[in-house]
């Protein structure tokens, strides 16, 4: 039914390998996302000949299975099941709650940095921190205390990552460190957590308990533990001369 649908061409290759291009070649990640998306709308002008009208629909809304109307023969009333799943998509509209989220964990990590409210948090836990590991060791922690109280991916991201982003350079370790920290740590981990959106979605999908699959998702937690001991070994850690330390902007004085 798709074959009749749509025109398969190896010319509709072109969105994805413009992303990989992009991706090779270190190029911005919005504008590669952006020309992948004007070549995709153009091979579905060209290739299967869409209108401008639905092309910019299915871009804002979605593509629905009503745009096939007189393409094949097909009638979009009488189409399975699954095809209606496959072709039903959300467009930009769907990523609004995920895009929103974003924004609002930017919005509080800015407010948290803003207050001093990290620097205070940040020296009470480095005042005893002298060795790698114990850095790996509190990121860590802090992104899985995150996961806990929060319960959204993005934010143990964001907030750990915007309070460590200084200490990492300071001590002589590579962001990446950092980067492969919060990954390995909070962002596995939220599926482990019954209260958040990862461990719904998973548990409705799987047909399981959070609590239930959770022992057996052996990734999300020895992602923490591999780390922590990579941060005491030195194995995999990058190194880099240790940054100064940045001056604070004085606060200017109220009348």
């Amino acid at each position: 039914m798709l074959e009749q649908a749509f025109h398969f061409n190896v010319l509709l290759l072109l969105p994805p390998a413009v992303v990989l291009v992009g991706a090779v070649m270190k190029k911005p990640a919005l504008p590669t996302v952006i020309a992948s998306s004007v070549v995709a709308g153009a091979l579905g002008g060209i290739v299967q000949g869409f209108t401008l009208e639905q092309i910019s629909s299915a871009a804002a809304t979605g593509f629905t299975s009503t745009m096939l109307d007189g393409h094949g023969g097909i009638d979009p009333q009488h189409l399975p099941e699954a095809a209606e799943t496959l072709l039903n998509r959300g467009g930009m509209a769907s990523m609004t709650t995920t895009v929103l989220i974003g924004l609002a964990g930017f919005a509080f990590a800015g407010i948290l940095t803003v207050t001093g409210c990290l620097d205070v948090l940040m020296h009470r836990l480095l005042a005893k921190v002298r060795r790698t590991g114990g850095i790996i060791l509190a990121t860590a922690m802090s992104s899985l205390g995150t996961a806990l109280a929060m319960g959204v991916s993005y934010l143990t991201i964001i907030v750990p990552g915007q309070a460590f982003k200084d200490v990492y350079p300071e001590r002589g370790l590579a962001p990446k460190n950092l980067s492969r920290t919060l990954e390995d740590s909070g962002t596995v981990f939220v599926p482990l957590v019954p209260w958040t959106e990862a461990a719904a979605y998973m548990s409705a999908t799987l047909g399981v308990a959070t609590m239930a699959y959770a022992p057996y998702a052996f990734l999300n937690y020895f992602g923490v533990i591999i780390a922590v001991i990579c941060g005491y070994t030195g194995l995999g850690i990058a190194r880099q001369k240790p940054a100064p330390r940045p001056a604070k902007e004085p606060v200017p004085a109220t009348a």
